[in-house]
């Protein structure tokens, strides 16, 4: 990847070249360094530019238990739950513009064949992390930042995609056991209270896309106004879970299914606001 000023650095050593040579030739060597300090320190400025840093957090419901989390069927089926990992792919940031629906339209075809490892650019953070949302509430993580250009920015897209071996994996489970998946659920269950326990382990490869207006975090003012070339911003992904969205949960022979959950949870999903404690 090129460095960011790789065509600065290059002419600033052709200059310190130039002019040592000429040192070398006779010029003062007091004219010769007083060069070379103004070419460091030319070379040392950066312009100024919008910085966005992003991370994520969860949340649970006040219906969430202080000890296991157990889901219960409508025929008597109960499944304790252990973990519930959720992979995030990307994060774009979309500016307050008129909506090009051609656009728009041929994303979301797309959309289903993008594997986790979205590049990133200008606007998207495209780092991949897994997360569990069965895991301590309120815990924030980072995972990098963009350099947006100047504006207004109305919305944020959330990207739940299968994952790579590029994931950022802060879980007990192995990278390798998660390629390829967008969601796993881990746990035990029975079919009725008669029946003995069992392991099960159910996954998930869709893709989900979640659409949520995009504000200030730090007064809940929108847009997100990136205007001035120094401005900055701190920009959590808030994902809320409870025990009744858990209970949406279908059930088979084989045991419990999160279909639901995961076609449920991007509207679950919305930037973590400074000013206010999120929503149950």
């Amino acid at each position: 990847m090129p460095l960011p000023h790789a065509g600065s650095l290059t002419a600033f050593v052709s200059l310190v070249a130039l002019a040592l040579l000429v040192g070398c030739e006779g010029a003062p060597a007091d004219g010769t360094d007083q060069t070379i300090r103004e070419l460091e320190a030319r070379a040392s400025k950066r312009a100024p530019q919008i910085e966005v840093s992003m991370g994520y957090l969860h949340h649970h419901g006040q219906d969430w238990p202080e000890g296991e989390v157990r889901i219960e069927g409508p025929d008597g089926q109960e499944a304790v739950l252990t973990r519930l990992l959720v992979v995030t792919s990307a994060v774009e940031l979309h500016l307050c513009a008129p909506t090009n629906t051609l656009g728009a339209t041929l994303y979301d075809l797309l959309l289903p064949t993008a594997h986790a490892h979205v590049p990133s650019s200008a606007t998207r953070q495209g780092t991949p992390y897994v997360e569990d949302l069965l895991g301590p509430a309120r815990a924030t993580r980072m995972v990098g930042g963009i350099a947006p250009p100047p504006g207004d920015y109305c919305e944020m897209h959330v990207l739940l995609t299968p994952a790579d071996d590029d994931i950022i994996n802060l879980t007990g489970v192995p990278t390798s056991e998660l390629d390829g998946l967008t969601a796993l659920v881990d746990g035990r269950w029975r079919p009725s209270p008669e029946e003995p326990w069992q392991e099960f382990r159910w996954t998930h490869r869709g893709v989900h896309i979640a659409r949520t207006p995009l504000l200030n975090p730090k007064d809940g003012s929108a847009p997100l106004a990136l205007n001035a070339p120094d401005d900055t911003a701190l920009l959590l992904i808030d994902k809320s879970l409870s025990l009744t969205n858990l209970q949406n949960t279908r059930w088979s022979a084989d045991g419990p299914d999160f279909t639901p959950v995961m076609h449920e949870l991007p509207d679950r999903i919305e930037l973590y606001r400074f000013d206010r404690p999120p929503s149950p």
